[in-house]
Parts: structure tokens; C-alpha cells; sequence
């Protein structure tokens, strides 16, 4: 499918051309470099990025920014540049928090949560990933929730807290399909 978006979004930049305004074309760009993304073309991915960053820096586009800076923080993350990512997720969770978007800050804190686990900051891991269950909660978004209980387990796997691990491998097992938990508890 990814194939078809970026030949959809390609199409609607030929077809616009010069009249092709700044915010549109920055989101036509951050589209395909998602999808390249996506796909498993980083290289691609970050040239359209950082393309898509350019036009929406100059312009100021918030919640454009917001969306580069996160996609661009989470393929850092995975191309083992923590630098980078702790950097570019800072500054969409800045925006996101600005815009008062929190579907937005609630990825981002997953996003950090993870990228400080990766670099082994467990502790701002920790931090990060706590606010991430409480807001997702707040805002009932259990596929989050479940994403922050995942990497919690994973982390205090990996550190040895065997007890912390069980408890948020259970939390993270009952967060996978709260429709069937919900279906199973009317039906005992």
C-alpha cells in the first residue's frame, strides 16, 4: 500500500506544480517520507523529511512540525542516533503540548520513553513512559497504554527487576484486547 501512496502523492505534486502552496507541499513531502519510512527506506525517508522540515521550519507550520520532528526522532531512534532523536522528540513534544494535541504528546512520550530505554536511560525511560500510561489512560487510548506497559516490561526485563516485569508483562497481556477482557468478564 505504501507503494501507492507515495505514487499518489508524487502525482499531486506534478499535477499542482509551481502553484503548489508551502504547507502543502511540506505535507505532501512528510507523507511520502513516512511512507518511505514505512516501506524501510531510511534514506529516502529522512531526504523527504528533512525536505518537508525545511519548508515547514521556514513557515512556521506547528502541528506539521510537530509530525516531522516526532518521524524524524523515531527513525533516529531506530538508526541508533540518540542524539538526534532525544532532540527531534523534545521538540515535537514541545509542539504537541503548544497545540494542546494529546494524541500527539501521548506518542511522543512513548516515543521518548522508548529512546531513552534504547541508550539505556532507564530512569527519564521510566519518566517518560509513566506520564504516557497516565495520559493515555486519561484520554482512553488503550493501544498506547498497551505500547507503554510493552516497553516497561521489556525495560525492567532487561534490569533484572523480575517482579516489575511480571507485573507489566500482565498489565501489557490485559491491555491487548480490552473488548475481548470486557466480553470474557460479562460472559463469567
Amino acid at each position: 500500500h505504501y507503494d501507492e501512496a507515495i505514487e499518489y502523492y508524487k502525482r499531486s505534486m506534478e499535477r499542482r506544480g509551481a502553484q503548489l502552496e508551502t504547507m502543502t507541499k511540506a505535507r505532501l513531502l512528510a507523507n511520502i517520507g513516512y511512507s518511505e519510512y514505512r516501506r524501510g527506506n531510511f534514506d529516502a525517508a529522512m531526504k523527504y523529511h528533512t525536505e518537508a522540515r525545511d519548508l515547514a521550519e521556514k513557515s512556521q507550520y506547528s502541528s506539521l512540525l510537530a509530525y516531522i520532528y516526532y518521524n524524524l526522532g523515531i527513525m533516529f531512534t531506530e538508526t541508533d542516533n540518540p542524539e538526534a532523536s532525544l532532540e527531534y522528540l523534545n521538540r515535537s513534544l514541545q509542539y504537541y503540548n503548544q497545540l494542546g494535541l494529546k494524541n500527539g504528546v501521548l506518542q511522543v512520550l512513548n516515543a521518548l520513553g522508548a529512546a531513552n530505554f534504547k541508550i539505556g536511560n532507564f530512569a527519564q525511560s521510566r519518566k517518560y513512559l509513566g506520564q504516557a500510561v497516565a495520559l493515555g489512560k486519561q484520554i482512553h487510548a488503550p493501544d498506547q497504554v498497551k505500547l507503554s506497559y510493552e516497553t516497561l516490561y521489556l525495560m525492567y526485563e532487561k534490569t533484572g527487576h523480575e517482579r516489575a516485569a511480571h507485573q507489566y508483562l500482565k498489565l501489557n497481556t490485559n491491555a491487548k484486547d480490552p473488548l475481548k477482557n470486557t466480553f470474557e468478564s460479562k460472559t463469567i
